[in-house]
C-alpha cells in the first residue's frame, strides 16, 4: 500500500513537470487572430484539449502511461475548475455540471483526434473542425486548417523525438503555431520549385 502511494505521488510530480506551463498556455495570437476564435473559456478549453491530447499521445510510449495521463488530465481539470470559479460561478452544482460536460467533450475530442491520427489528415481535419475551429461564427480560411494540421504533425514528431526522461522532466517546448498567411491574406505556401501558390 505504501508503494502504491509513493507511485501515485511520483506520477503526480511527473505530471506537474510535463504540464509545467504547457497545459495552462495563454492562447497564442494564432488562435484568436488567424483562426479568429472568440476569446472565451470554451476556446481556451478546446485549444488546451488539443495540447493535452498531443501530450497524451506521447505518454502512451511510457510504462504506466494511463496513470500519468490521468494525473495530466486531473491537473488540467483543476485548472479549468479554478477558471470557472474565477469567472464568478459559485454554485457547486453548476460547476460540477459544467465539469461533467467538459469531461464528455474532452473524451469525444480525444477519440476524434486519435481516429484522425490513425486514418489520416482528412479525418484529423474533420476532428479539428468539430472540436476547435468550428466554434467560430466566421468562415475559416483553408490555410488556417492547413496550419493547424501541419502544427499538430510537427509537434507530434517533436514529442516523439524527445527521450522518455526529457519528456518526464518536461524538457521540451511546443513550437508556436505559425500562420501561412501574411497580413494581406495571401498564402505564403510554395510548391517544390519555390513558386508561391
Amino acid at each position: 500500500l505504501h508503494e502504491e502511494g509513493e507511485r501515485k505521488q511520483q506520477q503526480k510530480i511527473v505530471s506537474d513537470k510535463i504540464v509545467g506551463d504547457k497545459a495552462s498556455l495563454v492562447l497564442p495570437g494564432f488562435w484568436l487572430k488567424d483562426a479568429n476564435l472568440p476569446s472565451t473559456f470554451q476556446t481556451w478549453f478546446s485549444v488546451q484539449a488539443l495540447y493535452i491530447w498531443m501530450l497524451m499521445v506521447r505518454l502512451r510510449a511510457i510504462p504506466h502511461y494511463k496513470h500519468y495521463s490521468q494525473e495530466l488530465v486531473d491537473n488540467w481539470f483543476l485548472d479549468a475548475e479554478a477558471r470557472i470559479k474565477a469567472a464568478g460561478i459559485r454554485s457547486s452544482k453548476v460547476v460540477n455540471d459544467t465539469l461533467k460536460d467538459l469531461v464528455s467533450s474532452f473524451r469525444g475530442a480525444v477519440l476524434a483526434y486519435d481516429e484522425g491520427l490513425v486514418k489520416g489528415d482528412a479525418v484529423l481535419a474533420s476532428a479539428v473542425w468539430r472540436n476547435l475551429l468550428g466554434t467560430t461564427d466566421d468562415d475559416v480560411l483553408p490555410e488556417v486548417m492547413l496550419d493547424v494540421l501541419v502544427f499538430i504533425r510537427k509537434q507530434l514528431t517533436m514529442l516523439n523525438q524527445v527521450t522518455d526522461q526529457d519528456f518526464i522532466l518536461g524538457n521540451f517546448k511546443f513550437d508556436e503555431i505559425v500562420s501561412s498567411t501574411k497580413g494581406d491574406g495571401v498564402s505564403q505556401t510554395t510548391d517544390s520549385d519555390g513558386v508561391r501558390l
